[in-house]
């Protein structure tokens, strides 16, 4: 199948604002996980470290993106609107500029935008406004509030009710807009004038390698010559730590990734955007080329356990469509480096490393090495897939292979001295030999499975490649 070439990106991930600094960070092992920042809310209100009270989340960390000041000057939004814009929507445009800067003859006419998004962003806040009548009517009909006096009552009932108003934004026009993740991709191509479909995709923590699977196949099929696509994840509130520690998900002691103390996940935020475009155009346009992506193969889990349980032979499909993708010459025996989902779930972590092994064989102990881009900055959900996709993108453009922090000893729930795999906890080199490959997966409950594989630019191959796998 045809090349399609990584020629922009662009990030707003914790500790890091570009991916130059992404990219040091990761290689140096750097972890980018802190306590809930004073700034974001008070975590005492909602903290318990009692798993079982309900209302709380028993966790105190996240990856946050702090320090990100957005210039709507250069993005030319008035200031009275900017202020109803929700910050995933900043988070996109900015990464997205930074994906397309640098970019060759962009084709206005004919670019696509395709994020993937999930969240109702800001309105959470209009809900719980429209719903403050109905919950202070409920107060009022109480046993307790009805022995005051009507003067003493109604005085108490309308300061609640001011109170939370003041803190919930109004339903308004402008809101609604500025909320939505489905306009996320839309600010994009009206910054840049582009005449290209958009659109914004939710296949939950699976979203943002969906959405490049989509990009990838309107290359190929000629719907459009340029794509910027990848993933988002809404800023992180006390909702999201709560309904994941109700889901016994999050990891008390932070997130581990094959480590035999891991106990769960700690949720990050971010945007991570790519621009792509068919290998001969980039080369015709002179493009800086990261790397390219070879082939990609999404699957359903079907019928399973239940919908948050992962399923081996539902990853393994993926995994085996995406080598079918990338047609005969991209084989499992040459990939060097996987960045796996690894959310430090003990069974999720366990089920993955047994689909490679379904897909990659057995042969070549310590041949390939594994890794999780959430230990460094949290799992990014809906953007998770785009953070490892950037992660392996640099990788094999500074052909290196970066180590995952904080693992202590390798769980035995993994079995790696029956595959060829081993976790890299130590900067690496790739093998020897061939063009350095390696692989991506993003998954999500309710069966969601995809897996990219990708491929390092190497010019004196390029032009072949270009031509070889045209339609």
């Amino acid at each position: 199948m045809e090349p399609i070439a990584i020629v922009g990106v662009g990030c707003i991930v914790p500790d890091a604002l570009s991916p130059t600094a992404f990219w040091r960070n990761v290689l140096s092992g750097k972890v980018s996980l802190t306590d809930v920042p004073a700034s974001r809310w008070d975590h005492s209100l909602y903290y318990d470290p009692n798993r079982s009270t309900p209302d709380k989340t028993y966790v105190r960390r996240g990856g946050f993106v702090e320090g990100f000041q957005v210039d709507w000057r250069k993005f030319k939004i008035p200031p009275a609107d900017a202020e109803a814009v929700n910050p995933l929507q900043w988070m996109v445009l900015e990464a997205g500029f930074q994906a397309l800067t640098g970019v060759n003859d962009l084709p206005t006419e004919t670019t696509s935008v395709i994020i993937g998004a999930t969240g109702l962003g800001w309105q959470r806040d209009s809900g719980l406004r429209i719903r403050l009548d109905d919950m202070v009517d409920a107060v009022r009909q109480s046993e307790e509030i009805k022995q005051l006096s009507a003067v003493e009552r109604e005085a108490i009932l309308e300061i609640a009710l001011r109170t939370f108003k003041a803190r919930l934004k109004e339903v308004s026009e402008d809101n609604v807009v500025g909320a939505s993740a489905s306009v996320a991709a839309g600010r994009i191509n009206m910054h840049f004038d582009l005449k290209g479909p958009h659109s914004s995709v939710d296949a939950g923590f699976a979203s943002s390698l969906a959405a490049v699977q989509l990009a990838v196949n309107g290359l190929r099929d000629r719907e459009f010559d340029l794509a910027v696509t990848g993933g988002v994840s809404e800023l992180l509130s006390p909702l999201e730590l709560i309904a994941f520690s109700k889901l016994g998900a999050l990891g008390a002691n932070g997130i581990k990734p094959f480590d035999e103390t891991a106990d769960g996940t700690v949720l990050g935020e971010g945007a991570v955007l790519f621009t792509l475009r068919r290998l001969e155009d980039a080369l015709a346009a002179k493009d800086t080329i990261y790397g390219l992506i070879r082939g990609i193969g999404g699957s359903s889990d079907g019928r399973g356990k239940s919908l948050v349980a992962p399923r081996t032979e539902g990853q393994a499909l993926a995994m085996r469509r995406a080598f079918e993708n990338a047609g005969p010459d991209v084989t499992p025996a040459s990939i060097g480096s996987i960045e796996c989902h690894a959310t430090g779930t003990p069974v999720g972590d366990a089920s993955e490393v047994r689909a490679l092994a379904e897909v990659y064989g057995s042969a070549g102990k310590g041949r390939v090495a594994l890794g999780s881009v959430k230990a460094n900055i949290g799992h990014l959900r809906s953007g998770a897939g785009a953070a490892g996709l950037l992660k392996t993108v640099l990788s094999l453009h500074h052909r290196k292979i970066a180590p995952t922090p904080g693992i202590t000893q390798v769980s035995s729930r993994l079995e790696l001295q029956t595959t060829p795999f081993f976790v890299a906890q130590t900067e690496g080199e790739y093998p020897s030999g061939g063009v350095p490959r390696a692989s991506v997966s993003a998954f999500s409950f309710g069966g969601n499975n995809f897996h990219a594989v990708l491929e390092a630019f190497e010019p004196a191959h390029a032009p072949r490649l270009a031509t070889s796998g045209r339609k």
